[in-house]
C-alpha cells in the first residue's frame, strides 16, 4: 500500500518562523529571500493540491492528482520528508471506493490522517465524507457520509482539534436538513453532527470558533463575514463584521489571530462602515475594525499566514493600487499596501502554509518568481533561518534562553547563545516524547541567535525544546495555549 520514492538531491533547508522576540534582535531580512522550488519530483504532479499538514519532519498533502501522462485526477494523500527529501505516495482513495472523490482536507493524529472529502455517487448526487487512514495497517476506512440528492453538497473542508474532539467543517446536509459542523470524539471514534455555519476558514481562540464565510442574520447583521460561536453552548456573535455595497459578491476566505488581532482576507471592499480592499484587522481588545490598505486589489485573497512577524496573502489578485503583485504579497501595515514577493505566481494559489520557516504555497501555477515549478513553490531564506544579532562581543558560554512569549499562541521565539562555531539541532518534542518540529540542524557561527516557533497545528499543552550541540544538551519547556 505504501510506496516510497527517493529522490537525490540536497537536503532543504530547515527554517522556522519569525515573530517577536523580548530583546532587540533584528528579523530576518527579505532581500535574502527568493523563490525555489521542491528538491525532486512524485511520481504525480501537485497542481491540485488542496492542503498540507506538518508533522515533525514529514509534510503531508492531499489532493486529486494526475499521475505521469494518465490525466484523470486521482484522490491521494502523498508526503514530502524535510530530512532525506523523499516522497512517500500512502493510498489512492479510489482503491476503497467507487465514486469519484473529491478531497478537501486532512489532519493528521498520531498514527491516522482524517480525510474530508465531497464524493459523486451518481449524476447528480453528492456526498460529503469523511474518511480514516491508519499508516500502520494502510486501511482506508469511512467514519461518517452525508447524502443528498442535491449538488449543494460541497463537501468537508476543514479540521480543528480541541481537546478530545476533532471538529469538521464544510457544507453538507441532508435531504431536509443543513448541518454544514459536527465532530469526531477522539475517544470513542463517534462521529457526531452538530449543525451550523458553513466555514470558508475557521479559526479556535479562547474557547470560541471564528468561522469565515458569509453567513445570514447575526446580531442584526444580514450578510457577515465571521460568526464567533461559544464552543459551550452555540451562541453566536458577528464581531460587527457586515459587509459593504454590491453584497451578492462579496465574501470572506481566510482568517487568522494575531497577538491580539483578528485578520479577515477574501474578497470585499469594507468591513463594517471601514474601507479596507480584501484584507482588514478587528482589534479583540477595543472591539474595532481597522484599515490595512488603501486602493484598489482585483482579485480574492484566499489565504493569510503570519511569516516573520508580519501577514502574507495569496490568492487570486494580480494588481494592487495600479501596481501589480502576482497572486502572493506582503502585507504592509505601516505603508497600507500589497508589497510582491518576486515577480510572484503566474496563476492562482489555492493555499499556503508555513513550513519548518518557509512560505509553501500550491495551486494551479507552473511558475514562481519567473521559475517553473510543478504546482508547490518555497519561500525561502537559502542563507538559513535563524536570524544572528549583529556583535562585538561572543557569548562567553553555551546557552539556551527561555521561550517569548511563554505562555504563546501560536508563534514563540527562542534564543541560544555559542560560544564558538559548532554543529548544532533544536528540535521541539510534545510531552510523551514524540519530535514535532525541527528548526535548526546544522552549523552556525559563534554569536547570540534567534529562531522562532509556529505550533498553529498543534494541540494546547507542554512542549520540550532541547539545544544539542558536541559540547552539551540543553532542554527548557514552554506552554502552548489556545
Amino acid at each position: 500500500m505504501i510506496q516510497s520514492i527517493t529522490i537525490k538531491s540536497a537536503a532543504c533547508s530547515l527554517l522556522i518562523l519569525s515573530s517577536l522576540f523580548f530583546m532587540a534582535v533584528p528579523a530576518i531580512s527579505q532581500q535574502g529571500f527568493e523563490w525555489q522550488v521542491l528538491p525532486g519530483e512524485p511520481e504525480t504532479e501537485l497542481f491540485n493540491l488542496r492542503y498540507m499538514q506538518q508533522v515533525g519532519d514529514e509534510v503531508y498533502m492531499i489532493g486529486n492528482l494526475s499521475e505521469g501522462d494518465f490525466l484523470f485526477q486521482i484522490p491521494y494523500l502523498i508526503s514530502y520528508n524535510l530530512t532525506d527529501n523523499n516522497w512517500t505516495v500512502h493510498v489512492n482513495l479510489t482503491e476503497a471506493s467507487q465514486s469519484s472523490i473529491f478531497v478537501r482536507s486532512i489532519h493528521i493524529i498520531d498514527n491516522k490522517a482524517y480525510i474530508g472529502s465531497r464524493d459523486r455517487v451518481a449524476a447528480g448526487n453528492w456526498r460529503a465524507v469523511l474518511y480514516e487512514y491508519d499508516f500502520t495497517d494502510g486501511s482506508l476506512e469511512v467514519v461518517t457520509a452525508y447524502q443528498s440528492s442535491t449538488t449543494s453538497v460541497k463537501g468537508i473542508y476543514h479540521f480543528r482539534e480541541v481537546g478530545n474532539r476533532l471538529y469538521y467543517f464544510g457544507s453538507f446536509r441532508t435531504s431536509d436538513q443543513i448541518l454544514n459542523v459536527g465532530y469526531i470524539d477522539l475517544d470513542t471514534g463517534e462521529a457526531i453532527t452538530t449543525g451550523g455555519r458553513f466555514a470558508e476558514d475557521v479559526i479556535v481562540h479562547e474557547n470560541h470558533f471564528y468561522i469565515a464565510g458569509r453567513h445570514g442574520w447575526i446580531d442584526d447583521h444580514q450578510n457577515v463575514f465571521i460568526a464567533k460561536v461559544n464552543l459551550e453552548d452555540g451562541t453566536e456573535s458577528s464581531l460587527d463584521s457586515f459587509l459593504g455595497s454590491n453584497i451578492q459578491s462579496k465574501r470572506a476566505y481566510s482568517i487568522l489571530h494575531d497577538d491580539g488581532n483578528i485578520w479577515l482576507g477574501g474578497f470585499f471592499d469594507t468591513v463594517s462602515g471601514v474601507q479596507s480592499s480584501n484584507v482588514a484587522r478587528y482589534n479583540l481588545q477595543e472591539q474595532t475594525w481597522n484599515q490595512v490598505t488603501t486602493g484598489f486589489t482585483n482579485g480574492q485573497i484566499d489565504a493569510l499566514v503570519l511569516f516573520d512577524g508580519e501577514i502574507y496573502a495569496s490568492g487570486n489578485f494580480t494588481i494592487h493600487d495600479g501596481e501589480p503583485v502576482n497572486r502572493i504579497a506582503r502585507v504592509d501595515q505601516s505603508n497600507q499596501k500589497l508589497v510582491p514577493l518576486g515577480v510572484g505566481l503566474n496563476a492562482r494559489s489555492r493555499g499556503m502554509s508555513v513550513i519548518n520557516g518557509e512560505i509553501w504555497v500550491w495551486g494551479g501555477f507552473t511558475e514562481a518568481g519567473g521559475k517553473p515549478v510543478n504546482g508547490v513553490a518555497r519561500w525561502t531564506d537559502e542563507d538559513g533561518p535563524v536570524s544572528t544579532e549583529p556583535i562585538s562581543e561572543l557569548p562567553k558560554g553555551l546557552q539556551l534562553n527561555q521561550n517569548y512569549p511563554n505562555p504563546f499562541n501560536p508563534v514563540t521565539r527562542i534564543s541560544f547563545e555559542l560560544p564558538e562555531s559548532m554543529d548544532v539541532q533544536l528540535e521541539v518534542f510534545n510531552i510523551q516524547g514524540q519530535r514535532v518540529a525541527s528548526l535548526v540542524n546544522g552549523t552556525r557561527a559563534a554569536g547570540f541567535h534567534t529562531v522562532s516557533f509556529e505550533a498553529g497545528s498543534l494541540a494546547s499543552g507542554v512542549y520540550i525544546y532541547r539545544l544539542q550541540t558536541p559540547a552539551a544538551v540543553l532542554t527548557r519547556s514552554m506552554m502552548l495555549v489556545k
